[in-house]
Protein backbone atom coordinates (compact mmCIF):
# COMPACT_ATOMS: atom_id res chain seq x y z
CA UNK A 1 0.00 0.00 0.00
CA UNK A 2 3.19 2.17 1.02
CA UNK A 3 4.45 1.52 -2.22
CA UNK A 4 1.35 2.50 -4.68
CA UNK A 5 0.38 6.09 -2.05
CA UNK A 6 4.33 6.57 -3.23
CA UNK A 7 3.76 6.14 -6.73
CA UNK A 8 0.42 8.29 -6.86
CA UNK A 9 2.67 11.08 -5.31
CA UNK A 10 5.29 10.48 -7.64
CA UNK A 11 3.17 10.87 -10.68
CA UNK A 12 1.10 13.71 -9.25
CA UNK A 13 4.41 15.67 -8.61
CA UNK A 14 5.57 14.72 -11.86
CA UNK A 15 2.19 16.04 -13.63
CA UNK A 16 1.80 19.32 -11.93
CA UNK A 17 5.78 19.77 -13.06
CA UNK A 18 4.79 19.03 -16.98
CA UNK A 19 2.08 21.20 -16.93
CA UNK A 20 4.01 24.43 -15.19
CA UNK A 21 6.59 23.48 -18.00
CA UNK A 22 3.86 23.90 -20.71
CA UNK A 23 3.89 28.14 -20.05
CA UNK A 24 6.99 30.03 -21.16
CA UNK A 25 7.57 33.63 -20.29
CA UNK A 26 10.03 36.05 -22.83
CA UNK A 27 10.77 39.49 -22.18
CA UNK A 28 11.30 41.52 -25.61
CA UNK A 29 14.16 43.74 -25.64
CA UNK A 30 14.04 45.64 -29.26
CA UNK A 31 10.88 45.92 -31.63
CA UNK A 32 10.40 46.57 -35.78
CA UNK A 33 8.03 46.74 -38.27
CA UNK A 34 7.48 46.85 -41.53
CA UNK A 35 4.25 47.60 -43.99
CA UNK A 36 2.64 46.49 -47.17
CA UNK A 37 1.63 49.68 -49.15
CA UNK A 38 -2.08 49.46 -51.73
CA UNK A 39 0.62 48.45 -54.56
CA UNK A 40 1.82 45.31 -52.88
CA UNK A 41 4.94 46.57 -52.23
CA UNK A 42 6.64 45.71 -48.74
CA UNK A 43 8.18 48.76 -46.67
CA UNK A 44 11.85 48.43 -45.56
CA UNK A 45 12.21 47.34 -41.75
CA UNK A 46 11.89 50.08 -39.39
CA UNK A 47 14.67 50.97 -37.33
CA UNK A 48 14.94 48.60 -34.17
CA UNK A 49 12.85 50.21 -31.18
CA UNK A 50 13.51 49.75 -27.03
CA UNK A 51 11.24 47.48 -26.17
CA UNK A 52 10.22 46.31 -22.58
CA UNK A 53 7.25 44.01 -22.64
CA UNK A 54 6.10 40.49 -21.81
CA UNK A 55 5.48 37.65 -24.17
CA UNK A 56 3.60 34.38 -22.51
CA UNK A 57 3.61 31.20 -24.44
CA UNK A 58 1.32 28.85 -22.92
CA UNK A 59 1.17 25.48 -24.80
CA UNK A 60 -1.26 23.57 -22.85
CA UNK A 61 -4.04 26.57 -23.57
CA UNK A 62 -2.48 26.85 -27.18
CA UNK A 63 -2.61 31.00 -26.09
CA UNK A 64 0.62 33.43 -26.95
CA UNK A 65 0.03 36.91 -25.40
CA UNK A 66 2.05 39.87 -25.90
CA UNK A 67 1.60 42.54 -22.93
CA UNK A 68 1.88 46.23 -24.86
CA UNK A 69 -0.37 48.99 -24.78
CA UNK A 70 -3.11 46.74 -26.18
CA UNK A 71 -2.98 43.39 -24.89
CA UNK A 72 -2.60 41.00 -27.50
CA UNK A 73 -4.02 37.09 -27.56
CA UNK A 74 -3.13 34.76 -30.21
CA UNK A 75 -5.39 31.92 -30.53
CA UNK A 76 -2.94 28.94 -31.96
CA UNK A 77 -4.81 27.01 -34.48
CA UNK A 78 -1.72 24.75 -35.76
CA UNK A 79 1.87 24.59 -36.32
CA UNK A 80 4.97 22.90 -37.48
CA UNK A 81 6.31 19.85 -35.57
CA UNK A 82 9.79 20.49 -36.49
CA UNK A 83 11.75 23.74 -36.38
CA UNK A 84 12.56 24.54 -40.33
CA UNK A 85 15.96 26.23 -41.18
CA UNK A 86 15.68 30.06 -42.75
CA UNK A 87 17.58 31.57 -45.46
CA UNK A 88 19.40 33.34 -43.11
CA UNK A 89 21.11 30.01 -40.86
CA UNK A 90 18.50 30.12 -38.30
CA UNK A 91 15.80 27.74 -37.59
CA UNK A 92 12.58 28.58 -36.91
CA UNK A 93 8.82 27.31 -35.65
CA UNK A 94 5.47 28.73 -37.16
CA UNK A 95 2.27 28.63 -35.65
CA UNK A 96 -0.89 29.08 -37.68
CA UNK A 97 -2.76 32.03 -35.11
CA UNK A 98 -5.99 34.15 -35.03
CA UNK A 99 -5.91 37.27 -32.70
CA UNK A 100 -8.51 38.36 -30.25
CA UNK A 101 -10.53 40.64 -33.58
CA UNK A 102 -10.37 37.26 -35.38
CA UNK A 103 -7.78 38.24 -37.88
CA UNK A 104 -5.59 35.39 -39.21
CA UNK A 105 -1.75 35.82 -38.99
CA UNK A 106 1.18 33.55 -38.50
CA UNK A 107 3.62 33.75 -35.39
CA UNK A 108 6.95 32.52 -35.80
CA UNK A 109 9.37 31.44 -33.21
CA UNK A 110 13.35 32.14 -34.81
CA UNK A 111 16.31 31.20 -33.32
CA UNK A 112 19.31 33.16 -35.40
CA UNK A 113 22.64 31.05 -36.02
CA UNK A 114 24.23 33.43 -33.45
CA UNK A 115 21.69 32.26 -30.96
CA UNK A 116 19.71 35.33 -30.98
CA UNK A 117 15.82 34.84 -30.26
CA UNK A 118 12.76 36.49 -31.96
CA UNK A 119 9.36 35.99 -32.34
CA UNK A 120 7.76 37.62 -35.53
CA UNK A 121 3.90 38.35 -36.14
CA UNK A 122 2.97 38.11 -39.37
CA UNK A 123 -0.30 39.41 -41.14
CA UNK A 124 -1.15 40.02 -44.73
CA UNK A 125 -0.13 43.95 -44.40
CA UNK A 126 1.99 43.86 -41.72
CA UNK A 127 5.13 42.32 -39.62
CA UNK A 128 6.81 42.61 -36.40
CA UNK A 129 9.25 41.38 -34.76
CA UNK A 130 10.75 41.14 -30.95
CA UNK A 131 14.52 40.34 -30.12
CA UNK A 132 13.19 38.19 -26.62
CA UNK A 133 15.04 36.75 -23.75
CA UNK A 134 13.25 33.52 -22.00
CA UNK A 135 12.87 34.86 -18.22
CA UNK A 136 14.30 32.25 -15.67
Amino acid sequence: MKKLILILVCLCSLAAFDAFAQLRKFDTTDFAYKTKDDYGTWSEWSDWEDSDLLVTLDFSKKKIAIYSGRYQVFNVTSYSKKPEKDSDGGQQIKLSCIDEEDIRCTIRLRTEKSGNKQLYVDYADLIYVYNVKERK
